[in-house]
């Protein structure tokens, strides 16, 4: 294991006091190493700005204080140079223990003294990108210092070098170099750098009537709630070759993976030692897999230690077990079960057996039972057992897809929900919209699709009421599942909840509600999601890179209007005023979200420089819009969260101005699409929901739905 290395996060302080060596993980300085050309100031800067922090590309640094890089290699060699550049290094890890993003020249690696710097330090991320790409941008590229060798020849040289200095590898985009292609990699830049750091929670444990699918295609992940990567039946083992497998179902794939190196023992075909075994899991911990399958039979040191280090990536255990014949009682299963927590470190316990008849299903779901675990399992049977046990385990089932060949004995996700719900082995549920007037409201076309299509047995329906008593009555039942909230209950039922979301909390009112097993209640709300998602595309159309620096206008008071002001804080949008009729109203929320008092429309945007955003949280007869000739003049991103009449006045004074437009009923599809997340556990099915929506309104002659119809065109 000696190109492994090892982690450098410091432990937490002591229980009982005492303070911390060093900067806590979330803080430290982040270093960027990687091939020149492989976009290390680029990736470097978005992750300083995502994360508000300082950037310092440590070649312009140099130059800076020294002179241009060529000039030292010309006038006093590479060597020189090398050494001031570790130097440099070493001074501004100094200068800046936390708070920071570091990119270093691709060549900080040759000499021993740089690598030394890196093995010791944590976080150092390699950015990786394919070598004929590399080749590609250096020989179109004639300002960067030749080093008198060719692009490949100082890959194949330096790249052990990079992974043995690297804790983490943000993996090649396989797609071509595209714009979209750089914004997605910037996106699982961002995604790799919060899990690494523990800016984001590791990945949700596995829930009820949930299924893997081993290797598949991006048609075939409906209704799968993660994926299993299985690298032992890979053509080659090689490290390159394995990183560029998982690179390519990253790109294809938005849902968790499970990095799974099947040993001989486990009824796969790894049969190496444990520091192979160790050296081949490392390659996924490293990109950011969510979790980890790990041999239970493999106790050696090196095993043990590389789960222990997985927790502090953000990287979940998955322990293994399998048995070549059944056992005889529940027991046997139970013990073994029991005896799978590789000390405490195993997050799912997954138990399979060879069976060889269908009866022994039950008996290893019933020693799952009796083992009594507060860790989630997996018991499954191969062989005569198979299809019995998959319909019975509800945790990470595995399964097929009808395009995938070669699996015929296993079910796909559709045919197993469709077995539970004939033996009732899914829980019925019922949903409503609640508020006033709801006879009329969308959302049962919006969730029944995203029912219906996520294989659940729950059924979403009207509950007409502005009273928060008979809304709480119908939550009590034992078939409630939950509910939407609409006008007028968003606030008056915050009082009557169990738990909030810290969105709910934050925002002081509710559009969702979920009734637990327990029957408690928790309220959240997603219209704020609804908001976020579609200013955030608005914004990386126009390219806008820089959101403190942008400027929002909010008009209205309620809750849509705080949704809007917490959606715009947590994009991190610099600056944000408030309009409402009611001074009062407007003042307390731009007062509560750190905003500005916007006294009056006309004139207040008449005054200003700027104006990034326009977010109208008004109903549609009031009639408000800056005027046609402000508008053009400042250029907004105009949204109004009012969905009838689908053009509002503000909307169609925008579209002639030259405005970017964002309707309303796109915010009532994103909002929904949160919500039935929420409910299902399971990532919504856009493209059903949008066009069930859309024949919805068009139906009640909504009219044209350009905007919506796309929604459902695109691929989830």
């Amino acid at each position: 294991m000696s190109d492994r290395k090892r982690s450098k996060v410091s432990p937490p302080p002591p229980p009982g006091g005492g303070e911390a060596t060093e900067p806590r993980a979330a803080d430290r300085t982040l270093v960027l190493i990687g091939m020149r050309g492989a976009g290390k100031t680029h990736l470097g800067t978005t992750a300083a700005r995502a994360l508000c922090r300082s950037f310092f590309d440590l070649d312009q640094l140099y130059e800076a204080k020294h002179e241009p890089i060529l000039r030292t290699a010309q006038t006093l060699g590479w060597g020189v140079f090398r050494e001031r550049e570790v130097a440099l290094l070493e001074e501004v890890l100094k200068q800046h223990p936390t708070g920071a993003v570091i990119a270093t020249g691709g060549g900080v690696v040759e000499t021993e003294a740089g690598r030394a710097v890196l093995r010791e330090y944590w976080p150092v991320v390699q950015a990786m990108k394919n070598i004929e790409d590399v080749e590609a941008y250096l020989n179109h590229d004639k300002t960067r210092p030749s080093l008198g060798e060719a692009p490949r020849d100082v890959f194949e040289r330096r790249a052990p070098w990079y992974y043995e200095c690297a804790d983490f590898d943000l993996l090649p985009a396989p797609g071509a170099c595209t714009e979209a292609e750089f914004r997605a990699q910037d996106m699982r830049l961002l995604q790799l750098l919060q899990r690494a750091m523990g800016l984001a929670p590791p990945a949700p444990l596995p829930h009820e009537h949930s299924f893997v699918l081993t290797l598949a295609a991006p048609d075939a992940l409906r209704n799968v709630d993660a994926v299993e990567l299985r690298v032992d039946v890979l053509h080659s083992l090689e490290r390159l070759e394995v990183q560029r497998q998982l690179a390519m179902l990253r790109s294809h794939c938005s849902l968790p993976i499970i990095f799974s190196v099947r040993t001989v023992a486990c009824g796969g075909e790894f049969d190496g030692g444990d520091d192979e075994y160790v050296s081949l899991m490392e390659i996924g911990a490293r990109a950011g897999v969510d979790w980890v399958e790990v041999d239970a039979s493999r106790e050696g040191a090196a095993v043990q230690e590389f789960c222990a280090e997985l927790s502090v990536r953000g990287v979940r255990v998955v322990s293994m077990h399998f048995e070549k014949e059944c056992p005889d009682d529940m027991s046997a299963v139970a013990r073994a079960l029991q005896e799978c927590r590789l000390k405490g470190t195993a997050s799912v316990i997954k138990y399979v057996c060879n069976s060889s008849e269908p009866g022994q299903a039950v008996l290893v779901q019933g020693g799952g039972l009796s083992a009594k675990l507060a860790t989630p399992y997996v018991c499954v049977c191969e062989g005569a057992a198979r299809r019995t046990s998959h319909v019975i385990n509800t945790f990470w089932t595995p399964v097929t897809h009808p395009t995938l060949s070669g699996e015929s004995s296993l079910c796909s996700s559709d045919q197993l929900l469709q077995h539970r719900k004939s033996i009732g082995y899914l829980a019925e549920k019922n949903f409503f919209i609640f508020g006033k007037p709801t006879q009329h409201s969308p959302s049962p076309a919006i969730h029944n699709a995203g029912f219906q299509t996520n294989g659940t047995a729950f059924r979403y329906g009207v509950g007409e009421t502005d009273d928060p008593l008979e809304v709480l009555r119908i939550l009590k039942l034992p078939t409630s599942g939950g509910g939407s909230v609409t006008i007028p209950l968003k606030e008056s039922l915050m009082t009557h909840m169990d738990e909030l979301s810290p969105s709910a909390r934050a925002i002081g009112s509710l559009n969702t509600i979920s009734r637990r097993a327990d029957g408690t209640l928790v309220a959240d709300n997603t219209d704020w999601i609804g908001i976020r998602v579609l200013i955030s595309k608005a914004l990386a159309a126009r390219g806008a890179d820089s959101y403190p620096e942008l400027t929002a206008l909010v008009m209205g008071g309620g809750g849509t209007a705080r949704a809007a002001c917490y959606a715009l804080r947590q994009l991190g949008v610099g600056s944000m005023l408030v309009y409402n009729r009611s001074t009062d109203k407007a003042e307390n929320l731009a007062r509560e979200f750190g905003g500005v008092l916007c006294p009056e429309l006309h004139s207040g945007v008449a005054q200003l420089d700027k104006l990034d955003i326009l977010i109208s949280c008004v109903p549609a007869t009031a009639g408000l819009s800056p005027s046609e000739a402000e508008l053009k003049r400042l250029q907004p991103i105009v949204l109004d969260a009012a969905y009838r009449p689908p053009q509002t006045l503000l909307l169609t004074t925008a579209a002639t101005a030259g405005c970017p437009t964002i309707e309303g009923v796109e915010m009532l599809f994103e909002q929904g699409c949160a919500q039935c997340e929420i409910w299902t556990h399971r990532v919504a099915p856009r493209r059903e929901i949008a066009v069930s929506l859309a024949s919805f309104l068009k139906d009640k002659d909504f009219g044209d739905l350009p905007k919506l119809i796309l929604h459902a065109m695109e691929a989830e």
